[in-house]
């Protein structure tokens, strides 16, 4: 059984028509290809309909765009963050004339350096099986291309070796790749295939961080996302007390709680409506009733309307009734208490205009208008 491995390079020139950054580029050519790196080694294969088919069906499988990166750097364990970041993103189609990278989105950097021509090539890394390319994992941005005859596709000037020759070359190679297995959290007996679908992803996952949190290195994204941590906090408190296990389940019983909270003030301000009406209502039927018996001239119906309902009712059990111009003094209600029997004064010294006394003064002239209340004193 062949093995699988990555093959690193086949460059394409980006500004083979101006300086402007380019929407889609081609990556393979039908026919053979070859590529030579920077120790001499070569990889060699035959792009066909079948390879550029498989190529889709394994992108397909991803379910996102591919990446760009510069030099390839952030394929190499350690790499410092500002060389390893993104330079942009694409898709695949196969054409007639072979594998395309379309729907290109270039990062503000990657533009300013396709334009300033610091940067004019791609170079895809993929693997190959029996020659051929059975899957793209990302794209570089290269500035130093090595020129390998008249074909379409360049080697890219990298010091990759992907044949190592030798036992040490072997060992050493083993010993490395178990490095970066491990720091990539795969077994070592992962294949290099798995190890770049991991970079891959990495990748992925950096560029969509900088990009939620609009920053421009990890370590800006790990500050920003660090300043979330109450909002998260917040989100679990929130998710707890709702007893809701997603976010859009909260939402809802927080909506629920809300129209609630509003039907319960509007059925509160009903109820306030009612009683404020029935009170009038009682107040109207009572003044009406004292104009009617005479026990309260009309022109005082404005002041009556204005007096509690308490204050309206002690007033009018002690007032005199009139009954054409002559005045009979109400019966002496012994039921009368002395809160009843102040309120009654107070209501008449306002009425007649005078000032109101003290507590002390008050409970004299309700005693007095009052006798009963005098003898149980």
């Amino acid at each position: 059984m062949p093995t699988t491995h990555p093959a690193i390079g086949a460059s394409v020139d980006l500004q083979a028509r101006g300086n402007d950054p380019p929407n889609e580029f081609r990556l393979f050519e039908f026919g053979e290809y070859a590529a030579r790196f920077i120790d001499g080694s070569e990889v060699r294969g035959t792009f066909d309909q079948a390879a550029g088919e498989e190529v889709l069906a394994h992108w397909r499988e991803r379910g996102h765009d591919l990446a760009i990166d510069y030099n390839h750097r952030s394929l190499e364990p350690g790499v410092d963050e500002r060389v390893a970041r993104a330079a942009g993103s694409f898709d695949l189609e196969l054409r007639d004339d072979g594998l395309w990278a379309v729907n290109v989105q270039w990062t503000e950097a990657a533009e300013r350096y396709i334009r300033s021509r610091e940067y004019r090539y791609v170079s895809p890394v993929w693997n190959q099986v029996d020659g051929k390319p059975v899957e793209i994992f990302n794209v570089a941005l290269t500035p130093n291309p090595a020129m390998l005859n008249y074909l379409p596709l360049v080697a890219h000037a990298q010091d990759v070796n992907p044949n190592p020759q030798g036992p040490d070359d072997r060992e050493k190679g083993h010993d490395e790749m178990k490095t970066i297995l491990a720091a990539l959290g795969l077994s070592e007996n992962a294949s290099e295939a798995e190890a770049a679908t991991r970079v891959a992803a990495l990748q992925e996952f950096e560029a969509e961080a900088l990009k939620a949190t609009d920053s421009e290195s990890r370590k800006a994204a790990v500050t920003a996302m660090a300043a979330l941590a109450p909002l998260r906090e917040f989100e679990a408190e929130v998710l707890k007390a709702t007893a809701s296990e997603t976010r859009e389940a909260a939402q809802g019983v927080l909506k629920a709680w809300q129209e609630a909270h509003t039907q319960l003030a509007d059925v509160r301000q009903e109820l306030e409506d009612i009683k404020e009406s029935s009170a009038k209502a009682e107040r109207d039927q009572m003044i009406a009733g004292a104009i009617k018996e005479g026990k309260l001239a009309p022109a005082l119906k404005e002041w009556a309307e204005s007096q509690p309902i308490d204050t309206l009712k002690s007033y009018l059990a002690a007032a005199p009734v009139i009954v054409k111009g002559e005045v009979r003094e109400p019966q002496r209600d012994e039921s009368v208490t002395m809160s009843q029997a102040i309120d009654t004064v107070r209501a008449e010294l306002i009425k007649q205009g005078q000032e109101v006394p003290g507590p002390v003064d008050l409970a004299v002239m309700a005693r007095k208008r009052f006798p009963h209340l005098a003898q149980s004193s």
